[in-house]
């Protein structure tokens, strides 16, 4: 675990180093999306195509655009939630004392991300048909 949260910073400036190069990109794929729109705008003005044809190339852009904006909110975002995993990972690495901190609602909600399907008591042993694939590696440790 030591090791965990010594390379987990450093992996968090690898993304951010990749983010930056990724945002560039970006900007040059939405100034060609733009011209792409204003070429579309253009040819509609000078009816070199129609109005069908205008929509269904627009819907398309939009679409590309709307794309484009959803990862650049994702990158604009990304140094916050990497700093608040570095922040908190040594606190998630420790399960059964976060467990224990809990309160009993907290306790229920991590019960049920771990046994996504239920969990039951029955003959001194608890069950459950399925485990989250987070935990699937604990579960050759319980057989």
């Amino acid at each position: 675990m030591d090791k965990l949260t010594q390379r987990v910073p450093q992996l968090a400036k690898g993304m951010l180093d990749i983010k930056d190069k990724r945002f560039k990109i970006l900007q040059t794929q939405l100034t060609v999306l733009e011209a792409k729109i204003e070429n579309a705008e253009q040819k509609l003005f000078d009816d070199t195509i129609n109005a069908t044809t205008y929509k269904k190339w627009m819907k398309k852009f939009n679409a590309e655009k709307a794309k484009l904006n959803e990862e650049f909110t994702y990158l604009e975002d990304l140094d916050d939630r990497l700093q608040q995993v570095v922040l908190t990972l040594p606190y998630i690495l420790n399960l059964p004392q976060v467990f224990a901190d809990s309160s009993l609602n907290q306790q229920h909600t991590i019960i049920r991300e771990v046994f996504k399907q239920g969990i039951t008591y029955k003959e001194g042993m608890f069950r459950t048909p399925s485990i989250n694939p987070e935990f699937i590696h604990n579960l050759l440790m319980l057989k």
